[in-house]
């Protein structure tokens, strides 16, 4: 008898392409054909030869292209680079430790805000 339960697995894998290229960059606003994605989620831009990565937020659709907006400076961004969605949105806890500090968004650690008087 043969033992399938290896390939149980299978059934449930996605063989869709979750990659996509960027069309446009016009000053903060990403624009690229693919991947699918939704509202929110956070996807990584990839420079064309794989040094830069940047991740971004689906902000809207335009036609059949998604629009991102880079949570970090896009140099070396550009026509071609790939884009990849990560499938989650951007979450943050919050609480009390919070009071005070200020959240880096680029993912950095909180930090405590200087008052000034």
């Amino acid at each position: 008898m043969i033992d399938i339960s290896k390939y149980d697995s299978l059934y449930t894998k996605s063989y869709m392409d979750t990659k996509g290229k960027v069309t446009k960059v016009v000053g903060l606003t990403v624009e690229s054909v693919g991947p699918d994605a939704s509202i929110n989620d956070v996807c990584m831009i990839s420079s064309r030869n794989g040094e830069v990565n940047v991740r971004a937020e689906v902000i809207g659709f335009h036609d059949d292209r998604l629009l991102l907006m880079p949570y970090e400076d896009v140099s070396g961004i550009g026509v071609g680079s790939m884009v990849v969605n990560m499938h989650e949105p951007l979450l943050v806890g919050v609480g009390p430790e919070l009071l005070g500090n200020h959240i880096d968004i680029r993912f950095c650690v909180a930090r405590k805000h200087a008052k000034q008087r």
